[in-house]
C-alpha cells in the first residue's frame, strides 16, 4: 500500500462502466450496455476448454463419455450426438430397440432442461425473488408441480442411461446395460401421473404477460428422419427454404466467427444471417406433429414466433409433448427383446474395418437438444483414434440473433428507465436460455 501511495496508478480513461453479470443463467456470461446509442451486447466470461483437442488421437469411444461432460444440463444431447457421428463415419447401423431406448432417453433430457429453465431461472426472475429457495417458500404448489415432473426425467435418465445424470450405458452401436422391464413399465405411470402438472405449468407461463420484442432471426431446426415424428433426429436441416439441407454439409450454410476476446464463437447463416434455433423453432416448423396433449395446448396458447421471449411458452409446451412422447415409446418398447440393444464395444470397429474403404472416416451427426441444432464432426482413422473433432453448440448459433433483438427490444422500451431497459434485456438473454459452457467447450 506504502508502494501505492508513492506510486499511484493512473487511467487515461476518464470513466469507467462496469458491465453486468446476467444471473439466473446456465455458466457467467456479461453484458455491456450503450443507453445512449440504444446498443448492448451479451458476451460469455468463461474460458475456452479446448474438448474438441482433447480427444484427438484418443479411442473413438472416449468421445461420448468426455463430451457429455461439456454441460451438466444437456449431456444427453451431447453423448448421443457424438455416439451417432461415430456411428456415422464407422457405418454402424443401431438396432430398432437402441433406437426407441435412445429416444426414451433424449425425451427425458429435453423436459428435464426445459425444467430447469423454466422453474429455476425464469421464475424466481419474474416473481422478483432471488432464488428458486425464495420460490419454495412463497410458492410450495408451484415447487411441488416442477419436482414431480423433475423425478420423472431424472428416474429416465437413471435407468436409461445408468446414472442419474451423465450417462455410463450408452456407447456406440447400442448400450453396455439395459433397464428393467418392469421398472420401465413402473416408469409409464409416473409420466401418466406427471402429465396434469406439465399442463399447470404450460398455462403459469402462457398467461404471463410477456414484454413485447421482435427478432429478425432465421429459425432453423432438424428435418425429422420420419414423416410425422416431432423434430429430434434427423439428415437434413430446415432452413426456411424450399429444400432442406444435408448436414454433412453443414459448414457450406454455417459460418462460425471469432470476435476478439470472447471465448465463444457466434455462429451465422452464411454469409451473416442471423440464427433462431430451438423450442420456438421446432414448433415454427412442426407443430402439427406435436402429440394430443400438447397439440390441443398449442392451439389455445399459440406462442408468437417472432417474439423471443415466447421461447419460454415454446418449452413449456415441449415438456408436455416429450412426456406424452415417452409413453408412446414405453408402450413401443414394452414387447421388445430389451437384449438386442445390447452390444460388445470391440465388435465396431472390427466391423468397420471388414467393411473396409478408405481412411479416416468422416461422420457428421446433427440433433435437437433442448436450446436447438447440436452438430459433432469426427474422423476416425484405422486405428480406431480419433484424427479430428468439431462441435457447434446450439447457443453458438443463437448468439447470433441476440444483439439486434436487444436493439429492438431498447427502441421499443426506449421511454423507460435506465433500471428497466436493464431489467428487460436480462429477461430477454434468460429467454434465450443461453448454455454458456456448450457455447465455450
Amino acid at each position: 500500500l506504502g508502494e501505492l501511495k508513492k506510486h499511484p496508478v493512473t487511467s487515461k480513461i476518464k470513466e469507467v462502466s462496469c458491465p453486468d453479470y446476467v444471473a439466473k443463467i446456465e455458466g457467467h456470461g456479461s453484458l455491456n450496455i450503450n443507453f445512449k446509442e440504444g446498443t448492448a451486447h451479451f458476451y460469455p466470461e468463461e474460458g475456452e476448454r479446448f474438448v474438441e483437442a482433447l480427444v484427438v488421437g484418443k479411442p473413438y469411444l472416449s468421445a461420448p463419455k468426455i463430451h457429455s461432460r461439456i454441460c451438466g444440463i444437456c449431456p444427453v444431447a451431447h453423448c448421443l450426438c457424438s455416439i451417432k457421428a461415430i456411428e456415422k463415419a464407422l457405418e454402424v447401423r443401431p438396432h430398432s430397440v437402441t433406437k426407441r431406448l435412445r429416444h426414451l432417453f433424449h425425451c427425458g433430457q429435453m423436459v428435464q432442461s426445459h425444467l430447469l429453465h423454466l422453474y429455476f431461472m425464469v421464475l424466481p426472475s419474474l416473481s422478483g425473488l432471488q432464488s428458486s429457495i425464495a420460490m419454495h417458500i412463497r410458492y410450495p404448489a408451484e415447487f411441488h408441480l416442477c419436482m414431480v415432473i423433475k423425478r420423472v426425467a431424472e428416474e429416465i435418465f437413471d435407468l436409461i442411461g445408468g446414472a442419474p445424470l451423465h450417462p455410463v450405458s450408452l456407447t456406440v452401436g447400442g448400450f453396455t446395460k439395459i433397464p428393467e422391464k418392469d421398472k420401465l413399465a413402473a416408469l409409464k405411470e409416473k409420466i401418466l401421473d406427471a402429465l396434469d402438472e406439465a399442463l399447470d405449468l404450460l398455462t403459469l407461463f402462457a398467461e404471463f404477460d410477456w414484454p413485447e420484442a421482435i427478432s429478425n432471426a432465421h429459425l432453423i431446426c432438424i428435418q425429422p428422419e420420419y414423416k410425422k415424428a416431432y423434430p429430434l433426429f434427423g439428415a437434413k436441416i430446415r432452413l426456411n427454404a424450399p429444400d432442406p439441407f444435408p448436414v454433412g454439409r453443414y459448414k457450406e450454410f454455417i459460418n462460425e466467427i471469432i470476435l476478439p476476446g470472447q471465448p465463444s464463437k457466434i455462429g451465422y447463416l452464411k454469409p451473416n444471417k442471423p440464427v433462431k434455433t430451438g423450442a420456438l423453432a421446432r414448433l415454427f416448423y412442426y407443430a402439427d406433429r406435436l402429440n394430443p396433449l400438447a397439440g390441443k395446448a398449442f392451439a389455445r396458447y399459440r406462442p408468437n414466433f417472432s417474439n423471443p421471449f415466447h421461447n419460454n411458452i415454446a418449452q413449456a409446451v415441449e415438456i408436455l409433448h416429450y412426456l406424452e412422447e415417452a409413453v408412446f415409446v414405453l408402450d413401443a418398447v414394452k414387447d421388445d427383446n430389451l437384449d438386442d440393444a445390447v452390444v460388445r464395444r470391440d465388435t465396431v470397429r472390427k466391423k468397420a474395418l471388414d467393411a473396409g474403404g478408405d481412411w479416416p472416416k468422416r461422420g457428421v451427426s446433427a440433433i435437437e437438444a433442448p436450446r436447438g441444432l447440436l452438430f459433432h464432426e469426427v474422423k476416425v482413422d484405422d486405428q480406431g483414434r480419433i484424427g479430428y473433432y468439431n462441435i457447434i453448440p446450439p447457443t453458438v448459433l443463437n448468439l447470433s440473433a441476440l444483439d439486434s433483438e436487444a436493439f429492438l427490444l431498447l427502441k421499443t422500451y426506449q421511454d423507460e428507465s435506465e433500471s428497466r431497459k436493464t431489467e428487460l434485456l436480462e429477461e430477454l438473454i434468460r429467454a434465450m436460455d443461453p448454455c454458456i459452457t456448450c457455447a465455450v467447450h
